[in-house]
């Protein structure tokens, strides 16, 4: 009698969890019923499907939502789940081209932080005495993904003053431009005439007239000015609501509703109104800070957007023009009867001309051909100045740069004729000011721990007051100066940064300043110092959603 065939070698789940896909080596144990079939056609096309799908966002792109203001107006954000932009990242592109100046960046944001345990949205991941918080397993470091528009580049000296940014240009210096097709994205509209019925921010001097019916703006200057009176601050405030009360009063803030802009004004008790522009009146916070990158910011406005702009661009269609009327840009310092510089672009009938004086003395233009029914705008913008006719440009020049902050900017029509202007629009350029290391110096080298941080109760509080005082502005000056943070001198510790020509600062090699468009709010490289290189995820290309903010992103 013959022996008997032992059992075959029982299988573990392993095994037979892959015969079930067919991925035996026995022909005999394939799938030979139709549900083992579908089985393994169905993992099959799907496994296959987040192989790629892996690989496009690793490599290719990936979607990002904008968690905060600080890129605002190009890209909205907001804390709330579907209130912010969501962006599609090229991530693949980037690997072959080099990162440009005014790239809109995402990046992974490079200082070491963990989660809070307050709920907040991270906390250092460096304790205030030097321990390192993070561990690997319990608490690892925290991988974030920042946006912000690239500003300098690695290697470059510069400096930021009167909202502009300035290079090292052999041996002087010049401000950062933009190509005219980012430039004509970036510009944003501080007023349009009609966007507010009833809002009216036209004076008048020496005898002239004004008049404003809808949108259409009915200039009489005889001789006078018609003066622009909304001040030309550097004032970003999302359209919705915001808390009010005069100046310098301890009665409470009042809610208004519905301002912004170019409809910045609201009725007080009395029968006075107000303008959100007319901060030396008016006391005005936003409702919430939750859309600040660091809601330690706060909601005061006074404090946040006290500087004045500079780079500025007014438009209109002519539908009527009697005799000689004039638009003046002037930058003129507060009590003083003359502009420091002044340009004045004559409309006539038959043709313009643009003539300056003062530091904008030689500046000269002028073009033939009827103007009414045709769109005008005249732009002072980084050091240049640009005429347009119907859009197409006619004339760009050299422009003298002036501080807005030292001589304020101001608008008027001037002249001996007459005109109806319609659609008058006045728009500003991205204005970034001088915060952070470049104005806060940290805690001497050497200085202790000292009892003004020991004495804060709260470890994680503690650590986030001398993170901000100490460590990140004695870490953004060893940067600066490529050396450690504990071998700075008194001097160079003390000594202001990239605020003016007289004290510039550098870029390290192989580091990117990255700022936020909307920069009083924005949490960026002025705190935090430079973005390294390999920090860099890719470039922002689409917003996708919500749909009617679809767009390329400039």
């Amino acid at each position: 009698m013959p022996d008997p065939v032992p059992p075959p070698p029982k299988k573990d789940s392993a095994e037979r969890f892959w015969d079930i896909l067919g991925a035996s080596d026995d022909p005999a144990e394939l799938p030979a019923v139709e549900w083992r079939r579908r089985l393994h056609r169905f993992c099959e096309n799907w496994i296959f499907a987040l192989i790629i799908a892996f690989g496009i966002r690793h490599f290719g792109v990936e979607l990002f939502r904008i968690p905060s203001a600080s890129m605002e107006p190009m890209l909205l954000g907001d804390p709330g789940l579907g209130k912010g932009d969501f962006v599609v990242v090229d991530k693949l592109t980037s690997r072959f081209r080099d990162v440009q100046r005014w790239d809109v960046a995402v990046f992974q944001y490079p200082v070491p932080e963990i989660e809070s345990g307050k709920g907040g949205r991270a906390r250092p991941a460096v304790a205030a005495d030097g321990t390192r918080l993070d561990d690997p397993i319990s608490r690892p470091l925290l991988g974030g993904n920042f946006v912000k528009r690239v500003v300098v580049l690695p290697g470059e000296e510069f400096y930021i003053q009167g909202g502009d940014v300035f290079l090292r240009n052999g041996a002087g210096w010049a401000v950062a431009r933009k190509s005219p097709e980012l430039q004509e994205r970036l510009w944003q509209a501080v007023y349009r005439a009609g966007d507010q019925p009833g809002y009216r921010p036209w004076a008048v001097e020496g005898g002239a007239a004004v008049e404003l019916v809808g949108e259409r703006l009915e200039l009489k200057p005889a001789g006078g000015v018609v003066r622009f009176d909304q001040p030309l601050r550097n004032v970003y405030i999302k359209d919705g609501s915001v808390a009010v009360r005069r100046l310098g009063s301890s009665d409470g803030y009042v809610r208004i509703d519905g301002v912004g802009l170019t409809r910045p004004r609201f009725a007080w008790t009395g029968g006075v109104e107000g303008s959100i522009w007319q901060l030396d009146r008016w006391d005005i916070k936003r409702l919430t800070s939750a859309d600040n990158d660091d809601p330690s910011r706060g909601t005061q406005v006074n404090q946040l957007m006290n500087e004045w702009n500079g780079d500025l661009r007014v438009g209109f269609r002519v539908e009527r023009l009697d005799g000689e009327v004039a638009l003046i840009l002037a930058a003129q310092a507060p009590g003083t009867p003359v502009a420091e510089r002044s340009l004045a672009l004559t409309l006539r009938a038959d043709g313009w001309s643009l003539a300056g004086s003062g530091l904008a003395a030689g500046v000269s233009a002028s073009g033939q051909g009827p103007l009414a029914g045709h769109a005008v705008d005249l732009a002072q913008i980084d050091g240049q100045v640009v005429v347009r006719i119907d859009g197409r440009e006619a004339h760009r020049g050299e422009l003298a740069w002036a501080d807005p902050n030292m001589h304020r900017p101001a608008l008027a029509f001037t002249g001996s004729g007459s005109a109806v202007l319609a659609g008058v629009q006045v728009e500003r350029d991205l204005h970034y000011t001088a915060r952070g290391f470049l104005q806060r110096a940290p805690k001497e080298a050497g200085d202790p721990y000292g009892d003004q941080f020991s004495q804060i109760p709260d470890p994680e509080d503690r650590d986030n007051t001398y993170a901000s005082q100490v460590r990140l502005p004695r870490e953004v000056r060893a940067q600066l100066l490529a050396k450690p943070a504990d071998e700075l001198t008194r001097q160079e510790a003390t000594s202001a940064y990239g605020t003016g020509p007289d004290h510039p600062a550098r870029a390290p090699q192989g580091g990117y300043l990255m700022l936020g468009d909307n920069s009083p709010h924005s949490l960026d490289g002025r705190e935090w110092g430079f973005v390294p290189a390999e920090n860099l995820r890719g470039r922002g290309w689409l917003v996708v959603f919500p749909p009617q903010r679809w767009r390329v992103i400039r």
